[in-house]
């Protein structure tokens, strides 16, 4: 009788660690590091009423200010904010481009491509000034 009790403690116990393994493995990869430190080049996009920009930044500090705003988490969420291709930062390296889709509103986040996956824009101001001196104009209350 003991004996199976205590196997019964064992297998509870191996199941419990099972689950605790999977739940652990869901739930990092629901949330990646996100980092641009290899980014070849970085491009700024808009199309709106003002016209339609494409213009890769070529500044130095704009670079690494950029950079700097978009590392962080990821996340997974479905804000109410409005996101689109039409107003976004786009990372590239090599072959492969990363759409940072900008909040339209207040928000301070911005999509990662056409992914339910997001991420906390550190200094949405900063960001802003940098796309205004590449002609963007200021989209949403800050």
């Amino acid at each position: 009788m003991r004996k199976k009790t205590v196997e019964i403690i064992w297998a509870l116990m191996l199941i419990t660690m099972l689950c605790c393994v999977q739940g652990c493995a869901f739930i990092h990869s629901e949330k990646n590091h996100i980092y641009f430190n290899n980014a070849e080049h970085i491009r700024l996009v808009y199309k709106g009423y003002h016209g339609d920009i494409d213009v890769e930044v070529t500044d130095e500090d704009d670079i690494k200010k950029l950079k700097e705003n978009f590392d962080g988490y990821s996340y997974k969420d479905y804000p109410s904010c409005g996101f689109g291709y039409d107003y976004a930062v786009v990372f590239e390296e090599g072959d492969k481009k990363t759409w940072m889709c900008i909040a339209f509103d207040e928000c301070n986040a911005a999509r990662i491509n056409e992914t339910d996956m997001y991420i906390d824009i550190k200094d949405r101001k900063e960001v802003n000034q940098i796309l205004q001196k590449y002609g963007i104009p200021e989209i949403g209350p800050f």
